[in-house]
């Protein structure tokens, strides 16, 4: 993967979460979700369609590695996770969740 850029010309798309994660850190209020309730329901859908325990995640966009979290918590963990994420500050903060054998990839998924 080719390095981040530069603030100077980092994507559009990516700005909104920059802003947030300089703001806010590596918190949930850097992801621009509504709440951690909506966001928990949005999870508990996934694992109402595929329990991924047992099977490989990748996670493009995964923030802070929220999704990692709550599988983890509903006893329903992946046997690999991989997670990508372009903001450093939110990638730094899925680094503190990874398990052994878990990747998280600094990478912007639209352009790299």
């Amino acid at each position: 993967m080719q390095p981040m850029p530069m603030a100077a010309d980092e994507p559009d798309y990516l700005r909104p979460y920059t802003r947030a994660a300089r703001r806010h850190g590596g918190d949930f209020r850097a992801l621009l979700w509504t709440s951690q309730r909506t966001q928990a329901k949005r999870f508990e859908a996934i694992l109402r369609l595929q329990n991924p325990a047992g099977l490989r995640v990748l996670d493009v966009g995964c923030g802070r590695a929220y999704l990692l979290e709550f599988f983890i918590a509903k006893e329903a963990a992946p046997s690999r996770y991989t997670g990508i994420e372009a903001v450093e500050e939110l990638h730094q903060a899925a680094l503190a969740v990874r398990r052994p054998g878990d990747k998280i990839i600094r990478a912007d998924f639209i352009r790299d």
